[in-house]
């Protein structure tokens, strides 16, 4: 399975040691973004990438802000930070905002490459599976408004996810 990995890497020193060694891979297609689009949502790019990495240079804000931004426009991707520091403070926000990586240069070849069979892995089992989540709405005994409930739920549910529902009453 090719993975799509777009790099949004302001330090040019990062992006060329990212590039070199992503190339060095097998079956991915690196894009490059820039001026933060990949924070701008998904209306600013048709490429809908697997992992994008990005660094910690400050010129689009705050790094936890920028993974959080990431997230809510790009859900399903994986953010990956390249960074030439290595401070804790720092993982740890980075890793609280959402990031599943923090590689730190110079890059080892071994465990970008696991990160990223990591991300295979997790694509292929969720492609393989079904999504979705199941509520349940018990009473006790009728008359007591759980297909109410259970109905307005999956109005709510519809409206906020913006996927389909299924409603099954079986009372």
């Amino acid at each position: 399975m090719k993975l799509i990995i777009a790099k949004e890497l302001a330090n040019k020193d990062l992006r060329d040691e990212i590039t070199s060694l992503v190339e060095e891979l097998s079956n991915i297609e690196l894009i490059s973004w820039q001026d933060g689009i990949g924070e701008k949502g998904d209306a600013t790019s048709n490429i809908h990438p697997d992992v994008v990495i990005i660094d910690d240079a400050p010129q689009f804000g705050p790094m936890p802000e920028r993974i959080v931004r990431l997230r809510k426009n790009h859900p399903h991707v994986t953010v990956f930070i390249a960074s030439q520091e290595q401070n804790p403070g720092q993982i740890v926000a980075a890793m609280k905002a959402g990031a599943a990586e923090f590689l730190i240069s110079p890059f080892n070849k071994k465990i970008v490459s696991r990160a990223l069979d990591e991300v295979r892995e997790a694509i292929q089992k969720n492609r393989n599976g079904s999504k979705g989540r199941v509520f349940s709405f018990i009473s006790a005994k009728g008359g007591l408004g759980s297909t109410v409930l259970a109905t307005n739920s999956g109005v709510v549910s519809a409206h906020q996810y913006k996927q389909r529902t299924a409603l099954c009453d079986l009372s």
